[in-house]
């Protein structure tokens, strides 16, 4: 699938689109491949494009219309941008849709190699505070008490890195923070737009097909009625190019592979996860650093329904549970775990 460019990216590199320029934090890619994502949000899901640049530090400058950020954008090189292309997701196929949402009003460029050093420090700092309330003689069966102290202690012994560019952020507007002390790879936010919308990226490339600059588009820059113009044009001439006659074998063969609608997500969903997010945070339980949360939650739920009236789930749901791809551990009895079930 082919995925638009912003007409105005050639006015913008070009010195005409009115934006005010703010230079934030450099970054730092000692492994060159680059992720861009919403940092507030759980950033076990954030996978870094398919292009990679050479390593470095990098100029990171924002730009600004009436005050909101229009615009972030990495400087790789000084040559001429000549043309743009969709920066896409390592991995990703074809139909999704480039680009992440920015549902806490805050974007970010970070390492990927230093992300994923910062997820595996956070795992263990978890797994720690855990380990430090069980030997204080806190009672994990005791929700309240136990996410109470978690929290607390958490805060006072291994506070979150990235609380402090929350905070940098709302004084200037953007913030960065190490997240490898070895290689110095790091993370840096800034304001994003107005939080709505899937917020995607674009490689800006020279002649050579060499990146020169990585820009994202936080939809607030409008085109100008000759832009739009020019893009209904394109749109037109893209339909007269299709093949009817192929057009509608496609539809037809599409049609035949429509699945049957999804089931109504249950209930017990959200319960399903409670429990998940609790074995993981208390450390009972570690999760793959791919692990779809979601969809791991649903298989629980799946598999608590096949064991309802089961005097003793403790060691079936232990053995499913060690068995599943999604778990790296499990750090609990058989009879913690069936504590955690019977509890709920």
């Amino acid at each position: 699938m082919a995925f638009p460019i912003p007409a105005w990216l050639d006015r913008w590199i070009a010195g005409e689109v009115p934006l005010r320029e703010l230079a934030a934090d450099r970054l730092a890619l000692p492994s060159g491949r680059v992720v861009a994502c919403d940092p507030m949000a759980p950033l076990e899901s954030a996978r870094p494009f398919a292009r990679e640049v050479p390593p470095g530090r990098y100029a990171v400058k924002l730009g600004t219309l009436e005050g909101d950020v229009a615009l972030a954008s990495v400087r790789f090189g000084r040559a001429r941008v000549a043309r743009w292309e969709p920066a896409l997701i390592d991995g990703a196929d074809d139909e999704e849709v480039p680009g992440y949402p920015a549902r806490s009003g805050v974007g970010c460029f970070a390492d990927a190699s230093a992300l994923g050093v910062h997820l595996a420090e956070e795992r263990a700092r978890y797994q720690s505070v855990a380990k430090a309330l069980r030997e204080e003689g806190v009672d994990p069966d005791d929700l309240d008490a136990w996410d109470e102290a978690f929290e607390e202690r958490l805060e006072k012994d291994a506070p979150d890195p990235l609380a402090g560019v929350a905070t940098s952020i709302e004084k200037k507007g953007f913030g960065s923070v190490v997240l490898d002390a070895e290689s110095k790879g790091n993370l840096v936010a800034f304001k994003a737009g107005i939080g709505e919308g899937i917020h995607a990226s674009y490689w800006g490339l020279d002649a050579k097909g060499r990146p020169m600059m990585l820009v994202t588009d936080f939809g607030l820059v409008e085109p100008t009625e000759d832009e739009r113009d020019r893009q209904a044009a394109e749109d037109e001439d893209e339909l007269d190019d299709i093949d009817i006659a192929e057009l509608e074998a496609w539809l037809q063969s599409r049609v035949a592979q429509v699945p049957e609608p999804p089931p109504a997500v249950s209930p017990l969903l959200p319960r399903a996860e409670a429990i998940v997010d609790r074995w993981v945070r208390s450390g009972k339980m570690q999760l793959e650093e791919d692990c779809d949360r979601g969809a791991y939650a649903e298989a629980l739920l799946e598999k608590l329904v096949t064991l309802e009236g089961h005097r003793h789930l403790g060691p079936h749901l232990a053995e499913w549970l060690m068995e599943r791809l999604e778990v790296a551990d499990v750090f609990a009895s058989d009879d913690e775990l069936e504590a955690d079930l019977r509890e709920r």
